[in-house]
């Protein structure tokens, strides 16, 4: 059983008068980074807010197809919505990529529980 050494522990907290709850921790899932394609370049960003709303903030990282990075980029947008954040930091990564002279750009973009 996993966490069978937490057990005791766990009845001893429970006959104290504490309403504990022992849960087994996600399944571990390997991820990997694709390149794009030739004369392609990622964006992976993201954007958050501390609170819905609240002091808000994005980032990113623009990729080539060899997996060098070109660039990252921070900033704080003041009180914001967590989607505006996350849309703020998808417009503001397009339009460095864009400044910077790539237009071909393949995103990977995290909105909340849906992959982009």
């Amino acid at each position: 059983m996993l966490f069978q050494h937490w057990k005791g522990d766990v009845e001893v907290g429970r006959k104290l008068g504490f309403r504990l709850y022992v849960t087994k921790p996600p399944a571990l899932k390997l991820v990997r980074w694709l390149p794009p394609h030739d004369e392609w370049v990622k964006l992976n960003c993201d954007g958050a807010s501390k609170g819905n709303p609240g002091e808000a903030g994005v980032g990113g990282l623009l990729w080539n197809n060899q997996g060098k990075l070109i660039f990252a980029y921070y900033d704080f947008i003041s009180h914001q919505s967590n989607t505006y954040a996350e849309l703020c930091a998808l417009v503001r990564g397009l339009e460095l990529a864009k400044e910077f002279g790539y237009l071909q750009t393949w995103l990977k973009w995290m909105l909340r529980s849906s992959c982009i």
